[in-house]
C-alpha cells in the first residue's frame, strides 16, 4: 500500500487508541472494547480500496446493555469514496444454558462518485438483529445470527446543472443458524447456513437497486493456544446460485434474473496479546466471484483480496 495510506493508518490507530485510554480513564463505570483497524480490498482493478476503521463496545457495568459503535472510510483508485458509520443498542438476557440478546440498530452508508455530475448515493438502513449463544447439552451449542432491515436509498446527480435525486425502498434480512461443538474451553467448530435476502419495490421509476437473493454454508474453526494467541480460519461456499433481478438494470425490462453469480471465501482471522489491556488483531480472506455463462451482465469472474490489521484495547 502506498506510504501515504500507511502513515495516516498508524497516526489513525495511535489518535483511537490514545482516545480510548482517555475515555477509560473516566469510565469506571463502563467496559469498553475499542478495535482501531486499517483495511486493504483489492480487485485488481480501479476499484482497489484502502481505509481507517473503528469499532467500539461499551458494557456498563452491572447491566446486561450493549452499545456499539462503527465507522469506516474507504478510498478507491478510482477516485470514490465510501463511508458508514452505525449505532446499535442490545440487552443480553441471560439463562443457565446461554443468552439471546435483541439489539435496534441504525447505519448510514454515503458513497462519492468522481465523475462530472457529483454523483452521490447515500444509504439510510434501521433494523432489529438478535443474536444467540446456546448449550444443547454435553459438548454441543447452538449458535447464531438473525437480523432484519430496513433500507432508503437516495440516489442524487447534476443534470443540466440541476439536481435530481431518485429514491427506492428495500427490505433485507441476513439469517445465519450454526451447529457448535466444544473440543475444549479454547477450541470449537461451528457449521452453519447463511441465507440472504433484499427485496426491493419495483415502482414506476427506477431507483438504485434491486432485489436478490443468495445462501451459503460456513464453516468456522476456533483455537486458542497457551499463549494467548487465538486463531480462527473459515470458508463460506454458495449452495446455489445467487440471482440478481434483471429491472436493476432498468424498470422497462421483464421480470426475471439477469445476473446469477457465486461467491466463495476463504478466510483466516487471528488475535495475540501484547499486554493485559491491548491485542494485535487481523484478518485475511481471499474471495472467488464466478458468474454463469449467460447471466454475468457483462462481468468476468474475479478474485477479491481483503486484509485488515489493527489494534484492540480493552478497559
Amino acid at each position: 500500500m502506498k506510504m501515504k495510506s500507511g502513515i495516516q493508518s498508524i497516526g489513525y490507530s495511535v489518535l483511537a487508541g490514545l482516545t480510548a485510554m482517555t475515555m477509560a480513564s473516566s469510565a469506571n463505570a463502563a467496559k469498553i472494547s475499542l478495535t482501531t483497524s486499517y483495511e486493504v480490498g483489492d480487485y485488481g482493478s480501479d476499484y482497489n480500496y484502502d481505509g481507517p476503521r473503528l469499532d467500539m463496545t461499551i458494557n456498563p457495568d452491572g447491566t446486561n446493555w450493549y452499545f456499539d459503535i462503527g465507522t469506516r472510510k474507504r478510498n478507491h483508485d478510482n477516485g470514490q469514496r465510501y463511508s458508514r458509520t452505525d449505532l446499535s443498542a442490545g440487552y443480553r438476557f441471560r439463562f443457565e444454558n446461554g443468552w439471546i440478546q435483541p439489539e435496534a440498530k441504525i447505519r448510514r452508508d454515503e458513497t462519492l462518485y468522481k465523475s462530472s455530475n457529483g454523483g452521490r448515493l447515500m444509504t439510510d438502513i434501521y433494523g432489529l438483529e438478535l443474536n444467540h449463544i446456546l448449550s444443547l447439552g454435553g459438548n454441543w451449542g447452538l449458535w447464531g445470527d438473525w437480523s432484519f432491515q430496513m433500507m432508503k436509498e437516495t440516489s442524487e446527480s447534476v443534470k443540466s446543472g440541476a439536481l435530481e435525486s431518485i429514491y427506492s425502498d428495500a427490505y433485507t434480512w441476513e439469517i445465519e443458524e450454526g451447529i457448535r461443538y466444544y473440543f475444549s474451553n479454547d477450541s470449537r467448530i461451528t457449521i452453519s447456513l447463511y441465507d440472504f435476502g433484499r427485496l426491493a419495490d419495483k415502482g414506476s421509476d427506477w431507483g438504485v437497486g434491486g432485489s436478490n437473493w443468495s445462501s451459503q454454508a460456513r464453516a468456522y474453526y476456533y483455537h486458542k493456544f497457551a499463549n494467548g494467541l487465538s486463531i480462527q480460519p473459515y470458508v463460506r461456499y454458495p449452495l446455489s446460485w445467487g440471482e440478481r433481478q434483471q429491472w436493476y438494470v432498468s424498470p422497462s425490462m421483464p421480470e426475471g434474473s439477469d445476473q446469477l453469480s457465486k461467491v466463495t471465501r476463504y478466510a483466516f482471522q487471528f488475535t495475540y496479546p501484547v499486554t493485559t489491556a491491548m491485542r494485535l488483531v487481523g484478518e485475511y480472506y481471499l474471495e472467488d466471484i464466478k458468474y454463469k455463462e449467460g447471466y454475468s451482465t457483462g462481468k468476468d469472474d474475479s478474485k477479491t483480496k481483503y486484509f485488515k490489521l489493527g489494534l484492540n484495547f480493552n478497559f
